[in-house]
């Protein structure tokens, strides 16, 4: 009704800009108004004696208002607005084609029978408007008549939605409508993608598909191992499980070739729908082995394929290095390298100062090794993997070894903490010496610093503490939280001093003052524990108790797995699934852990089906020292790359190095892993974009979407309003009440 009397639709109206087509100037038509008015004010104002003032006002109101409009319809008023004409923008339609598609969970349909049903109805898009192109997800989005639409391998969803967005042609994309479950196992999303999905313009219309839940399905969704192990020593591996929230205890299971390695019940977590779960055990035989875990349920198991992962670790005799300093003879000494003795994968190295000048080392290797006390040489102090420094006073170390001790964090990536005693942390001068930097906690700095007290305390593990896995203290820890409060006290505590914004916390009082703390610092982590006096926990519980035991092998280990190595191979995943390539990235030092700045450096490539190859790996220019080769993934199995040792430009001093990495490739796996809809990455893609998220419930309302927002090439066109009936309607209506208030007033 609006459009009939106006030319125009509101919406129109609402989006145009009023102007003149008569070309002449506004001024003018105000002027004549203005004369319109004056010029029957004058007229009327004779007539006094014939007519009352209210009923002249009436009649010079109604004549103005005929002249208004009429000296406006002379004008030419035409409404310029910006408008889409037919046949020269495109809505491409894009349907994730993934196996996950055909999952049944849309009221009893398949994700890919609603989203076809959806896609193909009347209306959905205006087609006299629009040109209509429908896509299939690809590595490039393929138009559907040129492609088979059954079910692929892969969804590389975001791949598919820039390459629509970027292909230009004589017809501009308005809009991008994608039909997805959101599962997008191809691509590592990053900042840039997102900014240029903004920067694009082009708005993606989301429909999402699929449940968001995850119903019975117990998914082990993903295995942090270790890459390589001592033999016999204990490996952690971190294990993240989906399920629905409320879901009943899991069965997990580790085995190699068939040999069973561990099986244990896992409670999942029943406020939420992901578990983190960390695991402990032992690998028998040295080399390289493929470890199987599966998960298990008594819910019922909609989709097995996603209850197992493997993975790959390498068992080696080789031992990791760690130097113990303390200043004095003390209890906590005696009962950590007790803790440690025999410790498979961990060789400890300690320098006790007996007095004065004089030192009491055990395990050196050699009789050099320390001989003049604490490393005087980045080389020699490099040459660890962690250290761990006790009750130390800071002035034992001149300047140079205090810079040395924090770039063995900083640079060579190494691990460092630092025990509370009576001449540690700041009662030991810390606060001011180089290494405070490195430190997560800001020391008191005061000369006269008191902080170490001989008093006992109580301490307890937070919960990013025990997620951590630095906290472990059973083998088998079924309550963790039991385990740590049936802990005899401390003997004695150190104020730690305030916490670092970015450190963690991982163990406190009852009344909140930290205690154990830890933060990554350059490469390296660094941590602090507020105490000499964890022996009380040994001699508080029975023999047989292995908690003070448990809780520094795993702290000593933990801190000297996280040292770099010289030569660091980093595949792109673990475990590579359904993909072409893999990225492979090395990255070398000299025994300084400076960067070696080659070209190129040559390695040996090991495919699964037992193919050797030597291949130059490229210098990555934006990151010095590191070196990267994109190998292909088939034949699926496991892969390996070998530096036998450092190419030219290696320090003459010491050993050359080598270093091994494997990974394994698999194929049609990747779309049975995460199933449910990624309901969250479908809403941001469509807010970044400019789009709407939309279910099939809310599909009808597309059409109204793609009017308010796309990308449409538009042209300006002026819209003639003179002729609107609107017009003529007002100017009839007051000549036709002007005509009936003089009938009635008998003044014809």
């Amino acid at each position: 009704m609006f459009e009939l009397f106006f030319n125009a639709s509101r919406e129109v109206w609402a989006d145009g800009r009023l102007d003149f087509a008569s070309g002449w100037p506004t001024t003018y038509l105000w002027l004549c108004l203005a004369g319109a008015a004056l010029a029957i004010v004058v007229t009327l104002s004779r007539n006094t004696g014939q007519m009352p003032r209210a009923r002249r006002s009436a009649i010079a109101l109604l004549q103005w208002v005929a002249v208004a409009v009429a000296l406006v319809m002379l004008w030419q008023p035409v409404l310029e607005v910006e408008q889409t004409r037919p046949g020269e923008n495109t809505v491409a339609i894009l349907l994730d084609g993934s196996r996950s598609m055909d999952i049944e969970d849309v009221d009893g349909l398949s994700r890919r029978v609603v989203a076809n049903d959806i896609a193909t109805r009347e209306g959905l898009v205006d087609e006299d408007l629009y040109d209509v192109e429908r896509y299939t997800v690809a590595a490039t989005a393929l138009p559907i008549d040129a492609t088979d639409t059954s079910s692929v391998e892969r969804s590389p969803i975001a791949e598919s939605v820039t390459s629509l967005i970027e292909s230009v042609d004589d017809r501009a994309l308005a809009a991008v409508v994608l039909f997805s479950d959101g599962a997008d196992n191809q691509t590592r999303l990053s900042a840039a993608w997102w900014q240029n999905i903004a920067a694009a313009g082009v708005p993606v219309h989301v429909v999402g598909l699929g449940s968001a839940e995850h119903g019975n399905d117990v998914e082990l969704a993903d295995v942090q191992l270790p890459a390589r192990a001592a033999v016999d020593a204990t490996v952690t591996a971190s294990l993240r499980l989906r399920h629905a929230p409320g879901s009943d205890p899991a069965r997990l299971t580790v085995s190699s070739s068939d040999e069973l390695l561990l099986a244990e019940d896992v409670v999942l977590d029943r406020s939420t729908d992901e578990t983190l779960h960390l695991v402990q055990f032992t690998v028998p035989r040295t080399g390289v082995s493929e470890l199987d875990f599966k998960i298990s349920s008594d819910q019922g198991d909609p989709n097995p394929v996603n209850d197992t992962q493997t993975r790959i670790i390498q068992i080696e005799d080789q031992r990791r290095r760690v130097l113990y300093v303390e200043g004095e003879p003390r209890w906590e000494y005696k009962f950590i390298r007790r803790a440690l003795d025999g410790h498979a994968g961990v060789e400890i190295v300690s320098l006790l100062r007996t007095s004065p000048n004089k030192f009491y080392r055990q395990g050196v290797k050699d009789s050099s090794e320390l001989e003049n006390g604490f490393p005087r040489t980045r080389e020699e102090l490099f040459g660890y993997d962690a250290i761990i420094i006790g009750s130390f006073e800071a002035a034992q170390l001149n300047s140079s070894q205090q810079a040395a001790l924090r770039d063995f964090v900083n640079t060579r990536g190494g691990s460092l903490l630092m025990l509370g005693g009576r001449k540690g942390l700041a009662d030991g001068g810390w606060a001011r010496s180089a290494l405070a930097a490195a430190l997560p906690v800001t020391l008191d700095t005061r000369l006269d610093a008191s902080t170490y007290r001989r008093e006992r305390l109580n301490v307890v593990p937070t919960r990013q503490g025990l997620r951590s896995g630095w906290l472990r203290i059973a083998s088998d820890p079924s309550d963790p939280i039991d385990l740590w409060l049936g802990l005899p006290a401390l003997a004695d505590y150190q104020d730690v001093g305030t916490v670092k914004p970015g450190a963690l916390v991982l163990l406190e009082s009852p009344d909140g003052q930290a205690v154990y703390v830890t933060q990554r610092y350059g490469l390296g982590t660094s941590q602090v524990l507020g105490t000499g006096g964890t022996w009380r926990w040994q001699m508080g519980l029975a023999s047989e108790d292995q908690r003070h035991e448990q809780f520094w092998q795993t702290v000593v280990a933990r801190l000297a797995e996280s040292g770099l190595p010289r030569i660091d191979i980093a595949p792109e995943s673990e475990v590579i699934r359904d993909r072409d390539t893999a990225v492979v990235h090395v990255t070398a030092r000299n025994e300084l852990y400076e960067a070696l700045l080659n070209d190129s450096m040559r390695v040996r490539v090991t495919r699964p089906d037992g193919v050797i190859s030597d291949v130059a790996l490229i210098a990555d220019q934006e990151q010095p020292g590191r070196y990267s080769l994109g190998l292909p993934t088939q034949p699926v199995g496991v892969w390996s790359v070998q530096v036998e040792a450092l190419a030219s430009g290696e320090s003459p001093v010491g050993e050359p190095v080598s270093a091994e990495a494997f990974w394994l490739t698999e194929n049609d796996v990747a779309e049975d892993f995460n199933t449910r809809q990624q309901q969250g990455f479908l809403q941001r893609l469509a807010a970044v974009s400019g789009g709407s998220y939309l279910t099939p419930e809310t599909a009808d309302q597309l059409a109204d979407a793609l009017q308010a927002n796309n990308a449409a090439l538009t042209r300006l066109e002026r819209l003639p309003l003179w002729n609107m009936p609107a017009l003529f309607l007002v100017l009839l209506a007051a000549k036709l009440l002007e005509w009936a208030l003089r009938l009635r007033w008998k003044r014809l």
